[in-house]
């Protein structure tokens, strides 16, 4: 019995483990950019942490970006970062 038992929650752990993460995105200006805690912010808006997938480089302050992110425990992971072309007047 208790073998079942273990083999029946290890399955139901594996199932949920595989289910995907729905990603979202955002769009905004960065309003913080640490290259070293790779952490930034969007004005006005969350704090991003890095997925190991995600860079900064190449990225500034004041620059409009897109993110797509997945939040895990109320925390927003970046798995990509595009730059946002502006028209330029």
């Amino acid at each position: 019995m208790k073998r079942t038992l273990t083999l029946c929650l290890s399955l139901a752990a594996l199932a949920v483990a595989a289910l995907p993460l729905s990603a979202a995105e955002m769009t905004g200006m960065i309003s913080h950019l640490d290259n070293e805690e790779d952490v930034f912010s969007l004005d006005g808006g969350p704090t991003f942490y890095l997925s190991e997938d995600a860079s900064l480089k190449g990225l500034k302050k004041g620059q409009t970006v897109s993110v797509t992110y997945e939040e895990q425990e109320q925390i927003k992971i970046a798995i990509k970062i595009v730059p946002v072309k502006t028209d330029a007047k």
